[in-house]
């Protein structure tokens, strides 16, 4: 399906709305605009673009002037100057340095994935068997808004992190409770008053990393991710995950309105074979996202899916 028969499919301009409000939304984290351009599969000009088109000024100091304290938090809270300097889009040696000038001691290959040598505690075995609503739930959660991370080398160890607004982090505290995870989720604070402050859980530990890979999640899971087979008593709970981390609400009338999804064509496949067969009405659109498929799931009756639950957005 082409661009021009998605826009007819979805209505005039839809697509490219939610696109440009993905991109303003990941630039007002204090995202550069070549990070968020890799994610979304645009050039960097295209991202300026939409940021003037849309009245944003792009910031004009340099990353690691910018971004120093986060950067800095962000290796303190065990993040490796190797993903750093990806993430920010610099060399290791700038990171370095930057690390070095504000007196922050480096740690050794042995000391990733421990704060200053304190290492947090965590259910190892958490994902081992999805027998729970808030295992199903956190899982789905993770499918849609989490990050795989791999790690690389012999003493690095691969992370999980889910990333959401602070004024919804009842969800991740809940969450990490319930995996006896006694990390502090990480609040990353709003630089303008118009954004919104955001709070992080980063789970370090190849154990969790090496289950969700089995339970068909993995890195760039947005393509790849293939929907998890689990007891069929708690995939309502597991599709409420989904719809709650990265779900949207689209009103065609001031009363009407519908849940949206956007996930690999798999899992969005798999989803609205679920709920026709629970009797939810939904549908499915095919998206042909920069070359890459996609699918979108739409429900009009969430409720239907909230029913007895203990937790949810």
């Amino acid at each position: 399906m082409n661009n021009k028969e998605l826009r007819g499919l979805l209505g005039e301009g839809d697509l490219m709305i939610e696109l440009n409000n993905n991109i303003i939304a990941a630039y007002k984290t204090g995202r550069t605009g070549p990070d968020i351009s890799k994610e979304f599969n645009v050039s960097t000009s295209k991202i300026y673009r939409i940021l003037k088109k849309n009245g944003i000024i792009p910031r004009k100091k340099s990353k690691l002037e910018l971004f120093k304290g986060e950067l800095i938090n962000k290796y303190k809270y065990g993040k490796s100057i190797v993903s750093l300097a990806n993430e920010f889009v610099v060399s290791q040696e700038c990171v370095r340095n930057l690390l070095i000038a504000n007196s922050v001691r480096l740690r050794g290959p042995k000391e990733y994935g421990k704060e200053y040598g304190k290492k947090y505690n965590i259910n190892e075995n958490y994902f081992n068997d999805i027998d729970s609503e808030v295992k199903a739930y956190a899982l789905g959660f993770i499918l849609a808004d989490g990050s795989l991370i791999s790690g690389s080398g012999k003493s690095r160890s691969h992370m999980v992190t889910i990333e959401i607004q602070e004024r919804d982090r009842y969800i991740l505290d809940f969450i990490n409770k319930n995996m006896c995870h006694n990390r502090p989720l990480y609040v990353r604070r709003a630089r303008q008053d118009t954004w919104q402050n955001t709070v992080t859980l980063k789970i370090i530990s190849d154990n969790i990393y090496n289950q969700l890979l089995k339970l068909q999640l993995g890195p760039n899971k947005s393509f790849n991710c293939k929907f998890p087979l689990i007891n069929n008593k708690l995939i309502k709970h597991l599709i409420r995950g989904i719809f709650d981390g990265d779900g949207g609400v689209f009103f065609k009338t001031p009363r009407c309105g519908e849940v949206s999804f956007i996930g690999s064509v798999e899992v969005c496949d798999a989803i609205q074979k679920i709920l026709i067969e629970n009797k939810i009405s939904c549908r499915l659109v095919n998206l042909n996202y920069y070359s890459k498929p996609l699918g979108r799931v739409l429900i009009e009756r969430m409720s239907e899916i909230k029913k007895n639950c203990r937790i949810y957005l």
